[in-house]
Formats: structure tokens, C-alpha cells, sequence
């Protein structure tokens, strides 16, 4: 007898069909549908590139698509990154290589990248295809141009990374095989697109003759249905920094500030795994409008390569250097797999190069000279014009170069732009505001203001940039506050004054408005004591450098005027004086000591270490007659 279903029959059977029908769906889903989950898929791939680049300043090797899905290797980046290793030579290995063009082609490492096995396969459920160029597998960085090509709908683009999927038809994707019981196979549905073959595809089960590097991404047609993904909109690899890893190199350039020629600036590259080096590798730098070169100086067997440039005469970057973001090997050799990092920010590593003004007493001038005394230039002659010099002492020099020379014999200060033109004057002889018994010593503060000894009359006296008078503090005596002929002024970085008062043997502290504040010194031979104080200067640190002529020394004191140290004694040998009178302190923390006597101006180390000489005896070019002050200019 025939029976038919139960009604209870047949709702399982139903519910079995439609749970059955459930289950094939993601294959059934409609072209459109499935073009656009795919498309999902693979930029949630690029997001944990993305992710994987962050953290390991690298892309990773494809994986091997023919390892079965259930073994250990399935979806594990091939061995051997970077460009030289080219992701194969080991187990698991990339697929396919094309070693001429640094380009890698296999399946998505989604075991590597913390994806699960489905995140390998397409919307059909095959395998996608991973392209990366294997110098972004080794280090990534924003030069990195990318050694693949996709011919995005007619425009080249090239990029580090391009993922494919075979589409509808599969041409060319490798089919997963489960379990392990065999490997995978390139699906050959002999198409007979020629873009379809250009995206790494198979012909009758080969690679293509033509490199691998080249990728078509168009518009579907009746016989093309592949998709190429290689950027989303958020961001793309090509051009967007990684973050800072512990593998990646990382550079630290030299402490912002000011350098100078003979200076050295010292680069140090972390690697954080031990780097072997041979030869002398260098980086490249861009110091103004030069090419420059730091040369590797230590570190080989460590994590750390040390790289040392010292800065040339002729270098100027006011505005900052920059490093080229990779190590020229220059015929050496460095066994660290990744030599490419981000350069720090250096706009604020300035080069600048440093001049220095002696006033040249006698001579009735003031000459230039470049940071190893040699002679550039000089203004000023004998006389009472505009642009003439009778006894000229200490010069100052303004933020635009302006060069303020005071004129002692003439009981003025003139102003000489930075190619010694005369510009302007104030002052006269007399007594009143704004005159001068002898103008002396000049010193400027941050606001441009301009401060003049008047030696004779024992005061000091205020001007603007214009060279109108603004106040005036001190009298003669030897109270607090008071002078006994002042010699040498200089402006600390809150804006406090340090007068020398040379007749009291002593240096005295007034604050901006002239308010007496302190002082130190006293006559004597030792240390902190005094004969004639004739100039003193103020370093970085805050401390006070003061020329002590009639000792034939310079002494050094905290900025409240504790004593630190000394150097220099009576003689005409390197390091010693004859009179020093006019100091000054460079960025490096050198000293600059006009020797009167001597008639040349000495540089010394912070240490008091003598370095170089500059000046002679006489009347020509870089020679003195009595140097009388000493004004350094950083430009």
C-alpha cells in the first residue's frame, strides 16, 4: 500500500530542505551580492594589513595556498621576508616570486594576521590572492614607491600590496582542499581574457610568461569578473606612516639647538635586535642647500648604530635638516634586514654660522671673522663722519644683524647694517640724557633696547632701536648701585644687567628697570677677587664669564656669583694674556677673550682648554691694534 507523508514528515522535510538550502547560500548569492561581500572581506584583509603594519613596522609574506586547511601552515606568512629573502626559501614559502621586480604572490597569512580560515576565501569560496612587494615585507616606509602596477580602469597605479579575487567563473584561484590529504590547485576555466590572465592567473595550470607585478582592475564584463582591491578609502599603504614598533629602526637625531662648524651632530639608529656592520655606511642628510653625509661611527654588534657628521664652514639651515629615511651602504654592509625608518622631525636642529666682530681700538675699526678666525670683512675709519670710528669699544649685534658699535672717541654709537653700511648715530659728548663723558661698553636686551656705559660718567644709559633715550641708573662712588668707571655690560635671560664696575673691583646686578639687585668681587688675587674687571659675558647655563685684566685671567661664577673655575695667566703663549679685556661666550659654550696686550683675540673651550687664535700685531686685514670687544652673530 503507498502511503504519503505525515503532516509532521513533512515539516521536517521542509525544515531539512531549507536548513540545507541556509547553508548553501553564501554560494548561491546573487553576482551583485557576492561581488560586494567579497569586496567587504577584502578590506577588512587590508584593515588587519593595516594593523599588522602598525605593530610590526612591516607587511607580512603571503602565506602558501597549497597547504591543505587543516595543517599548521595554512595561512602562516612564508619564511625569509624582505626583498633579498623574497618570502621563500624556507617552509612555508610564497607561491609564485618574481625576484626581478621585489614582488611575492600566494594566499592571505590570515592565521598571521589573527583572521579566521573563511577570511582567506572569497564570496565562492575560493582562495583570494595576496600580492606584496617584498622591500615593504622587510620595513615600510613613506618613500617606499611600491613595485606593483594595477592598471586601475586605464590610469597606472602602483602600490605595496593588491589583493585578488577570481570572481564568478574562479579562473586562476586556487581551490582549498580540506583536511590533509593533498594540495591546492588553480582553478583553469580556460578564459580567454587577457586581464584575467595578467591577474597572476594560470594558463593550462601555468603562471604566465609576463612579470607578476602587473594587475588589472576594470569594470566587470561577459568575460572579465575578477576584483582587485589595493587601497580603501580611509587610507591607503602606500603613503600613510606606520606607528613606532619595537622591531622597526628608529632614528634619534642630535638635541634641538644651534650648531656650529667644528660641531658634530650624532645620530643614533635603534634596531632593537643586534646589527653586524661593515664598512663605513652613512646617512644621507640635507643641510641647507648641501648634501651632506653622517659617517657610521660605532655599534656594530649591538642594537644600536651611531652616525656622526661634523658640521662644515660653509653649511647654513636656519630653518632645520632632514635625513634621507634610509642607510646608503656606500660599499659596506649591515646585516640588520630593514634599513629604512622614519626620520624625526630636525626643523628645530638649526645650522647656523657664527660670526665674530672685534672692535679694533686703535685702528679705529671693527673687522669680521668666520667661527675659525678667518678674516671676512671690516668698516669704519678714522674720523668724525657718519660711518667713522675714533676708539671704537665693545659692538653688539641686533636680530636683524645690525652691527652697534660705540664709538668712545666721539662720545656716540653708530649703527652699520650686516655689510658694514652706516646707518644711523645717537649720542654726543656732554653730560644731559641721551649724551655720553665716554660712551663704553654696549649691551642689547630681548626687546632690541640698547644699554651704554658712559665710563666717565659713571652711569648707564637706555635707548630704543631708534636710538631715543629712555632712562639712565647709576652715579659715581662706591655704594651699592654706584661705579667707579664701569667697563662691560651684559643682559641674562630674565632681562637683569651685569655691570662691571672696574675702579671697585666688582660686578653689580640691576634688574631691567636699573633697581640694584646684588653684586660680587672684591680687589684682590684670588679666586672670586678682581683687578679691573674689563668685560664679562653670560653662557647658556646662566653662567658669568669676566674678563679680570690686571690679573691676566678669566674667572667664572654661578649666576649668584659663586666662584667656579679660572684660566689663563701672564705671557704670550697659546692660553695665556697680556690685559684681556672683552669676552664672549658662543652656543657651544666657548670662550672668546680679546687679548689687549697681545694684540689677537684666543678661544677656549667651556673647559678652558685653548683652541685657536685669531688677530697679530698691526695694521692690516684680521690684524689688531688693541682689540677692544668682542660681538658674536649667529646667521
Amino acid at each position: 500500500m503507498t502511503r504519503g507523508f505525515s503532516l509532521i514528515q513533512l515539516s521536517l522535510l521542509l525544515m531539512v530542505a531549507s536548513l540545507a538550502l541556509v547553508a548553501c547560500l553564501p554560494n548561491l548569492q546573487t553576482t551583485p551580492a557576492a561581488r560586494g561581500a567579497t569586496v567587504e572581506r577584502m578590506n577588512t584583509i587590508l584593515t588587519a594589513m593595516r594593523q599588522f603594519e602598525s605593530a610590526n613596522g612591516r607587511l607580512p609574506c603571503p602565506a602558501d595556498a597549497s597547504q591543505p586547511m587543516g595543517g599548521s601552515l595554512y595561512g602562516t606568512e612564508a619564511t625569509n621576508n624582505g626583498s633579498a629573502g623574497n618570502c621563500t626559501g624556507g617552509s612555508p614559502a610564497a607561491n609564485y616570486i618574481d625576484s626581478a621586480n621585489h614582488v611575492a604572490v600566494g594566499m592571505v597569512p590570515v592565521r598571521t594576521l589573527g583572521l579566521a580560515f573563511p577570511d582567506a576565501l572569497d564570496a565562492w569560496g575560493r582562495t583570494l590572492t595576496y600580492a606584496v612587494d617584498t622591500n615593504a615585507t622587510s620595513c615600510f616606509t613613506t618613500s617606499l614607491p611600491g613595485a606593483i602596477t594595477v592598471t586601475d580602469n586605464g590610469g597606472a597605479q602602483a602600490t605595496v600590496t593588491a589583493l585578488v579575487s577570481h570572481g564568478e567563473d574562479g579562473h586562476g584561484a586556487w581551490i582549498p582542499r580540506p583536511g590533509n590529504d593533498g594540495a591546492a590547485v588553480r582553478l583553469d576555466t580556460s578564459s580567454t581574457d587577457a586581464d584575467q590572465l595578467t591577474n597572476a592567473h594560470v594558463t593550462n595550470g601555468f603562471i604566465p610568461t609576463m612579470a607578476l607585478n602587473n594587475f588589472v582592475r576594470r569594470q566587470a564584463t561577459p568575460t572579465f569578473d575578477d576584483l582587485v582591491v589595493y587601497r580603501n578609502g580611509a587610507w591607503n599603504l602606500n603613503t600613510e606612516p606606520a606607528a613606532a614598533s619595537v622591531n622597526f629602526p628608529r632614528l634619534t637625531g642630535p638635541a634641538t639647538g644651534t650648531y656650529i662648524s667644528g660641531q658634530t651632530l650624532t645620530f643614533s639608529l635603534n634596531y632593537g635586535n643586534n646589527v653586524t656592520v661593515t664598512g663605513l655606511p652613512r646617512l644621507l642628510l640635507t643641510v641647507g642647500s648641501f648634501t651632506r653625509y653622517a659617517i657610521y661611527a660605532s655599534g656594530s654588534g649591538t642594537a644600536t648604530l651611531l652616525f656622526r657628521y661634523v658640521v662644515q664652514p660653509s653649511d647654513y639651515a636656519p630653518g632645520g635638516i632632514t635625513v634621507f629615511p634610509s642607510v646608503d651602504m656606500n660599499g659596506g654592509s649591515m646585516s640588520a634586514p630593514c634599513n629604512a625608518f622614519f626620520p624625526p622631525p630636525l626643523s628645530a636642529v638649526n645650522v647656523l654660522r657664527l660670526y665674530v666682530y672685534v672692535a679694533d681700538y686703535n685702528n679705529n675699526r671693527v673687522q669680521k671673522f668666520d667661527a675659525y678666525g678667518n678674516y671676512l670683512a671690516q668698516f669704519g675709519t678714522a674720523g668724525i663722519l657718519n660711518g667713522q670710528l675714533a676708539h671704537p669699544k665693545q659692538p653688539v649685534v641686533d636680530g636683524s644683524g645690525n652691527v652697534w658699535v660705540s664709538d668712545s672717541g666721539n662720545s656716540r654709537v653708530e649703527e652699520f647694517n650686516a655689510a658694514g653700511t652706516y646707518e644711523s648715530k645717537f649720542g654726543s659728548l656732554g653730560i644731559l640724557n641721551g649724551q655720553f663723558a665716554t660712551s663704553g661698553s654696549t649691551g642689547i636686551d630681548h626687546s632690541g633696547n640698547l644699554w651704554v656705559v658712559d665710563e666717565v660718567g659713571n652711569r648707564i644709559e637706555k635707548f630704543d632701536a631708534s636710538g631715543n633715550y629712555l632712562g639712565q641708573f647709576g652715579s659715581g662712588g662706591a655704594l651699592n648701585g654706584q661705579f667707579a668707571l664701569p667697563a662691560g655690560i651684559a643682559v641674562d635671560a630674565a632681562g637683569n644687567l651685569w655691570v662691571g664696575d672696574w675702579g671697585n673691583n666688582r660686578l653689580q646686578k640691576f634688574s631691567s628697570g636699573g633697581i640694584y639687585l646684588g653684586k660680587f668681587g672684591s680687589p684682590g688675587t684670588g679666586n672670586g677677587q678682581f683687578l679691573n674687571p674689563c668685560g664679562q659675558a653670560i653662557d647658556a647655563s646662566g653662567n658669568i664669564w669676566v674678563a679680570d685684566n690686571g690679573n691676566n685671567r678669566v674667572q667664572e661664577f654661578d649666576a649668584v656669583g659663586n666662584y667656579l673655575g679660572q684660566f689663563g695667566s701672564l705671557g704670550t703663549g697659546n692660553g695665556k694674556f697680556a690685559g684681556p679685556c672683552g669676552i664672549a661666550v658662543d652656543l657651544s659654550g666657548n670662550v672668546w677673550v680679546g687679548d689687549a696686550g697681545n694684540n689677537r683675540v684666543e678661544k677656549f673651550d667651556p673647559g678652558g682648554n685653548y683652541l685657536l687664535q685669531l688677530g697679530s700685531f698691526g695694521t692690516g686685514n684680521g690684524q689688531f691694534w688693541v682689540p677692544s670687544g668682542i660681538a658674536l652673530y649667529y646667521q
